[in-house]
């Protein structure tokens, strides 16, 4: 529940919500649809990812990982 409320903390737009989905989709990690709703999908991607950079493995996201994302799709579209 702690993980839950600090994303919820995060207060994510619906628009920043499926750039996450984008990007998750992008690394193969099947979140389903990038329409903004984080759903039972979007957590086992979520887990996935986080498995996968060695983080915690909490299916929620955090600060650092939102950044982390976005960042990395940013330099992917550089690249």
């Amino acid at each position: 529940e702690a993980a839950r409320a600090a994303e919820d903390a995060l207060m994510l737009p619906q628009f920043t919500r499926a750039i996450i989905e984008q990007r998750l989709t992008r690394l193969g990690l099947e979140p389903g649809p990038a329409d903004g709703t984080f759903d039972r999908d979007t957590r086992r991607a979520i887990r996935r990812y986080q498995r996968a950079s060695d983080l915690p493995v909490t299916g929620f996201l955090t600060q650092p990982i939102v950044a982390r994302l976005l960042t990395e799709g940013f330099l992917d579209i550089l690249r």
